[in-house]
């Protein structure tokens, strides 16, 4: 049977949530899918449960062990192996409703689109629901896309034709690739429905980014430059009012965020590379639309107020200390 959707999950040190994950793809009401699961060099027993799967649905699952090279590399490694037509990504520690694959797939197929995002729920590490986040904020014709790769099923072409893979060696990679997607993908829809269950553990990538000791080498500069390059090679304008405020986000997400994980000299050296790399590109960011605190009504408060600090902050090459006084809310 010819496998409509291949869903990707790389897995690494997952044994405490990996059965329910697994579990919860097995029960998707739609059947021409494949799993394929990554080991990431993992150190518990999450090789085991893959196995232990693998053997009893060989027919559906398909697994991949290698040596801990991170989570872009896993990624890439299932977009490697991957058959369907379309691509859905899932993380270790989540779980997805039984309807899920079959909506995105259905909308996708139903309009025609490369890409169809939904909304999400984020658990508590028992998988007690918290809230539900909306697939994208869109006011006055801007939307203003997450750039998570697990609220969304992609055309598997995209990737092919235009060589998309996930940035290795660097934190937050899921942000160029979902840069690259929306350039070129054609009729993006998003629909009403929540079955992604994001949780929020301790020991995942995102929570861990905030307690570590980040190194600048593995911040994604170089990657977002050439993802303005990507945008150039395939005649979109990467330089637009748009483009420049969903820039100003990303930078204020991530030095609020990581930020908090780094040592004062990774802190202050990513303060001066951020203003340097928006002074190149973006030289006139301050002045963007968009990053007024009147312009979006309905935005909430924490992102809006949180961005137009960053730019003011930025502008008055005040970065640093903003930072230090963020590391301590």
């Amino acid at each position: 049977m010819k496998k409509k959707v291949s869903i990707i999950i790389p897995v690494y040190n997952a044994e405490k949530y990996l059965t329910e994950c697994i579990e919860s793809v097995l029960n998707q009401k739609m059947q021409e899918i494949e799993l394929i699961m990554i080991d990431d060099g993992s150190k518990d027993q999450s090789a085991c449960i893959m196995k232990k799967y693998m053997c009893k649905y060989p027919d559906i699952i398909k697994c991949i062990f290698q040596k801990n090279q991170g989570q872009s590399a896993a990624r890439n490694r299932g977009l490697e192996m991957a058959e369907g037509s379309y691509i859905v990504f899932v993380d270790s520690d989540d779980y997805i409703g039984p309807n899920y694959i079959k909506s995105l797939f259905e909308a996708a197929d139903r309009y025609k689109s490369d890409m169809v995002l939904c909304d999400y729920t984020k658990v508590d590490e028992e998988g007690n629901i918290l809230r539900e986040y909306k697939a994208n904020y869109e006011e006055k014709g801007i939307r203003i896309p997450s750039y998570i790769s697990c609220n969304r099923i992609i055309k598997y072409e995209l990737f092919h034709k235009y060589g998309i893979r996930y940035k290795e060696g660097v934190i937050c990679e899921d942000i160029p690739a979902m840069l690259e997607l929306e350039a070129v993908a054609k009729n993006i829809h998003v629909i009403s429905m929540a079955e992604y269950y994001y949780r929020t553990n301790p020991s995942s990538t995102t929570s861990t980014l905030k307690k570590r000791n980040i190194k600048m080498n593995q911040l994604p500069f170089r990657a977002l430059e050439e993802c303005l390059e990507f945008y150039e090679n395939n005649k979109k304008d990467p330089y637009d009012k748009k483009m420049e405020f969903f820039l100003c986000r990303i930078w204020t997400s991530l030095l609020f965020e990581v930020g908090r994980g780094a040592s004062k000299n990774v802190r202050k050296n990513m303060c001066h590379e951020i203003e340097q790399f928006m002074d190149k590109y973006y030289p006139y960011y301050y002045k963007n639309p968009y990053v007024k605190l009147n312009y979006f009504k309905n935005m909430a408060k924490i992102q809006k107020w949180g961005t137009w600090a960053f730019v003011q902050a930025m502008h008055r090459h005040l970065l640093y200390p903003l930072t230090t006084i963020c590391r301590w809310i």
